[in-house]
C-alpha cells in the first residue's frame, strides 16, 4: 500500500467493567478446575497440595510487585518483550517473542480450551471418560469461535467476558459454600493426618507448582491496571416493631438528603478541599477549626474505622459460630486484621495498582477454600482418578444436579479462553513493529479495526499444538518456557535497580524481592530436570535458542525473501487489513 496510506487503530471498547472482568476473567479461568487434581497426584498429600496452592499465590503476589515497578520505569505495552528488548537488546527480546507466538500463547490457548471440553462434553459421559478425539474436536472448536468472535466484534468478545465472569464466580461460591457445609456436617477425616504420603522429590514438587501457578497465570498483567456493610438489626432492636423500623430507616434517608443538599451549597461558595474543617475555619475561624479537627482526627474518624471493621468481622466470623454468637475477642481479633490489611495496602505507593496486594491474595484464600471443598467432598484418590474435579464434587454435592457445575465451568473456561485471544495480538503487534515478526501481524482489518492477522496465526498455531497434546503436557511446557523469561525480565529489573537507581520509580520493591522471584524461577525451570529428566524439556530448550538461528539472517541481517512481499501484499488485500497505528 503507499506510504502516505493512514494508518488504522483498533477500537478501545473496553471499558472499566469490561477491563476488571477482562483480567480477572482470564486469571481465574479453567486452572482451578483441572489443576488441583494434578497437584495432588504430584505432591501427594491434601496437605501439601494446600502448601502448593498458598505458596503459588506468594510468588503470584511478589512476581506481580517486581512487575509494578518495571512498568513505571519501562511505560510501553509488550509486557516481557518490551522489558527484555529495552534492557538486554535485540536478541534476547526476538528469542521471547519468538518462544511466545510459537510456544507459550498457543500453548495457554490449546490448554484452556481442553479444560473447556472437558467440562462441555462431561455430562454426556457419566460413566466413563469421554474419548480424546471427542474432547479435541471440541477444544477445536472452541478455539476457532472465539477466533471468529474477536476478529468480529470486540464488544461481543468483552460481553462474553463478563458474562462468563459472574457465572465463574458463582460457580466458585457455590463450590466453597457446599465445602463449608460438609465441614460443618464433620467431613474431615481427609485433613487428619494430611501430610501423609507427600512426596519430596525436586521434580515433583516443581510439576506440582507448574499446575498450581497455571491457575495465577496472568499475574503478570495486574500491574497495568489501577483502582459499608449497614446493619439494619440494630435499628429494629432499638425502635421495637417492624413498621416503627422502617419509619426511622425512612427519615433516616430524608435527613442525609437534606444533608446532602445543605453540603452542596456550601461547597458551592467554599470551593476548598477539607469538608467540615474547611467550612468551619473559613467561616468561625481558628479555634473552633481546630476542635473539629482534634475531634475529627481522635473520635470521629477512628470510631467509624472501628465500627466498619467490627460489622466486617461479625461477619466474617458467622459462619464458624452457627449456633451462638462469636466471643468478642474473635470478633476484636478479626477486626484488628482487617484494619492492618487495609492499611498496609493505603501505606503503599499510590501508583502500585491495589489489584496486585488485594487481588491476588483474595484469588489465593478463594483457591484455597475451593481445594478444602474438593478435599471435603472427595477422598484424595477419587479426586486424583478425576479428569473433570467440579463435576466429580457436584455429582457428590448436589447429586441429579451436578451437570450445573459441569456447565459453569465450561462457560468459565471458555471466558478464559476468549480471554487469551483477546490479549493475545498485543504482542504481536509490538514485535511486529520492531521488526521482530512479519509486518502482516501489526495489522488491523480496515472496518472491524480488529487485529484479525495475529489472531488468525494464533489459531493456526494453537490447532497445530493442540493434536499431539494433553493438558498436563501442554501446562508444564508452558510454564518451563514461561519461567524462563520471567527470570530473564526479573533480571533486567536487579539490573536496572543497580546499574540505573537514578531513574525514575513512583514504586520501588524492596531488592529481596526481585532476588527471591529469580530464585524460585531458577527452581521451576531446573526442578522438573533435576531428577527425572524428560527429553521434552530438552527439545523445547533447543526450541527457544533456535530463535537466535532465525534471528541472524531474516532479522540482522534482513535476508527476506522476495517471496514474503508478496505473500504480505496477498494476504493484506485477501484478509482486508492495513497497518495499525502505535496506540494499540
Amino acid at each position: 500500500m503507499a506510504a502516505e496510506t493512514q494508518k488504522l487503530s483498533l477500537k478501545r471498547e473496553v471499558g472499566l467493567i469490561g477491563a476488571i472482568s477482562f483480567i480477572a476473567g482470564t486469571m481465574m479461568g479453567s486452572g482451578i478446575f483441572m489443576s488441583p487434581q494434578s497437584v495432588l497426584v504430584n505432591i501427594g498429600s491434601p496437605g501439601a497440595s494446600l502448601v502448593i496452592w498458598a505458596a503459588c499465590g506468594l510468588l503470584a503476589t511478589l512476581g506481580s510487585l517486581c512487575y509494578a515497578e518495571l512498568g513505571t520505569v519501562i511505560s510501553e505495552s509488550g509486557g516481557e518483550y518490551i522489558y527484555i528488548l529495552r534492557i538486554f537488546g535485540q536478541v534476547v527480546a526476538f528469542m521471547f517473542v519468538f518462544s511466545f507466538v510459537i510456544v507459550m500463547r498457543p500453548a495457554s490457548a490449546t490448554g484452556i480450551a481442553l479444560s473447556f471440553a472437558e467440562y462441555a462434553v462431561a455430562p454426556f459421559y457419566h460413566d466413563c471418560t469421554p474419548p480424546e478425539l471427542v474432547v479435541k474436536c471440541v477444544a477445536a472448536a472452541g478455539i476457532v469461535m472465539l477466533a471468529i468472535v474477536n476478529s468480529m466484534n470486540v464488544r461481543l468478545a468483552m460481553f462474553i467476558q463478563v458474562f462468563s465472569m459472574v457465572i465463574k464466580l458463582v460457580a466458585l461460591a457455590v463450590i466453597i459454600i457446599g465445602g463449608v457445609v460438609l465441614l460443618f456436617k464433620g467431613n474431615t477425616e481427609n485433613f487428619e493426618d494430611s501430610f501423609k504420603g507427600t512426596n519430596v522429590e525436586i521434580s515433583s514438587i516443581g510439576i506440582s507448582l507448574y499446575q498450581g501457578l497455571w491457575s495465577y497465570d496472568g499475574w503478570n498483567t495486574l500491574n497495568y491496571v489501577t483502582e459499608e456493610l449497614k446493619r439494619p438489626e440494630f435499628v429494629l432492636s432499638y425502635i421495637g416493631s417492624p413498621g416503627a423500623s422502617l419509619v426511622i430507616w425512612t427519615l433516616s434517608g430524608l435527613v442525609a438528603m437534606l444533608g446532602a443538599l445543605s453540603y452542596a451549597e456550601l461547597g458551592t461558595i467554599i470551593k476548598e478541599s477539607g469538608g467540615d474543617f474547611i467550612y468551619i475555619l473559613r467561616i468561625y475561624g481558628q479555634f473552633p477549626a481546630f476542635f473539629v479537627a482534634f475531634t475529627f482526627l481522635l473520635v470521629v474518624k477512628p470510631a467509624s474505622i472501628a465500627a466498619i471493621s467490627l460489622s466486617f468481622a461479625e461477619y466474617a466470623v458467622a459462619p464458624f459460630y452457627q449456633d451462638c454468637s462469636p466471643p468478642q475477642l474473635i470478633v476484636k481479633c478479626a477486626a484488628v486484621v482487617a484494619v492492618m490489611v487495609v492499611a498496609m495496602a493505603n501505606i503503599l505507593n499510590v501508583n502500585l495498582p491495589r489489584a496486585v496486594m488485594i487481588a491476588i491474595p483474595m484469588v489465593t484464600m478463594l483457591y484455597l477454600l475451593v481445594n478444602v471443598s474438593y478435599l471435603a467432598a472427595m477422598t484424595p484418590r477419587e479426586l486424583m482418578s478425576s479428569s473433570a474435579v467440579a463435576v466429580t464434587w457436584g455429582n457428590k454435592v448436589l447429586g441429579s444436579w451436578g451437570w450445573v457445575m459441569s456447565i459453569a465451568a465450561a462457560l468459565s473456561a471458555f471466558g478464559s479462553l476468549n480471554g487469551t485471544f483477546f490479549s493475545g495480538g498485543r504482542v504481536c503487534f509490538v514485535a511486529a513493529r520492531e521488526g521482530h515478526m512479519p509486518d502482516i501481524l501489526a495489522m488491523a482489518h480496515v472496518n472491524r479495526l480488529t487485529p484479525s492477522p495475529a489472531l488468525i496465526f494464533t489459531t493456526a498455531i494453537s490447532l497445530l499444538v493442540l493434536i499431539p497434546g494433553d493438558f498436563q503436557s501442554i501446562v508444564n511446557f508452558f510454564s518451563f518456557t514461561a519461567w524462563f523469561f520471567y527470570a530473564i525480565t526479573l533480571s533486567g529489573l536487579l539490573y536496572l535497580k543497580i546499574k540505573k537507581p537514578e531513574l525514575p520509580r513512583p514504586y520501588r520493591v524492596p531488592i529481596v524481592i526481585p532476588i527471591l522471584v529469580i530464585i524460585a524461577a531458577i527452581f521451576l525451570v531446573l526442578a522438573p530436570i533435576i531428577d527425572n529428566p524428560a527429553i521434552e524439556y530438552l527439545y523445547v530448550t533447543l526450541f527457544i535458542f533456535s530463535g537466535v538461528l532465525v534471528y541472524v539472517p531474516f532479522i540482522h541481517f534482513k535476508l527476506c525473501p522476495g517471496l514474503l512481499d508478496k505473500v504480505t501484499v496477498f494476504l493484506q488485500l485477501f484478509l482486508e487489513v492495513a497497518p495499525a497505528d502505535k496506540n494499540l
